[in-house]
């Protein structure tokens, strides 16, 4: 269950996955191969996507860096937030006390953590409907979907007249 309404009726939610990482100091790479990994999923969608590379101005007062993949949703016409790396540099190290210990030997280090969220499905859906619906209703699905759907290529509506 999600928060309630103004009315105070109890709504259903999406959560998006999280995930969570600590890395050592080439920050800025592991955070673009991190966001690949949306991006790849995207890509295979066929959906259209840009990445942004998020202003320091725009960041919290905690982020170092931070990505943010959006796909386009042709029926509002608008680029839709699908998924958002963050690097925090050692900020969440510190204050959750992650250290590591290089494979060399050596002194204990402090980590630098990254904050991933997975694909936001509800947006990734409204923009596979918005644009793979054809003009008689149906929508095409991706190739990558179709073993999902059992073989089929395409929704068609259920409703009888």
């Amino acid at each position: 269950m999600g928060l309630a309404s103004a009315e105070d009726t109890p709504r259903l939610t999406f959560q998006s996955q999280r995930s969570f990482g600590a890395v050592d100091r080439a920050e800025v790479t592991a955070c673009r191969q991190h966001s690949a990994h949306a991006v790849g999923s995207v890509a295979a969608l066929g959906l259209p996507y840009r990445i942004l590379d998020i202003s320091t101005g725009d960041l919290g007062q905690s982020h170092a860096r931070q990505f943010d993949v959006e796909v386009y949703a042709p029926g509002c016409d608008m680029w839709l937030e699908v998924s958002s790396v963050s690097w925090f540099s050692d900020y969440q190290a510190r204050r959750a006390a992650i250290r590591y210990r290089p494979a060399g030997g050596g002194a204990v280090q402090i980590c630098d953590t990254l904050n991933g969220s997975a694909l936001a499905v509800p947006r990734i859906w409204a923009a596979l409907v918005e644009t793979y619906r054809q003009s008689n209703g149906t929508i095409d699905l991706p190739a990558c979907l179709h073993p999902y759907f059992r073989g089929s290529t395409s929704i068609t509506s259920s409703v009888r007249s």
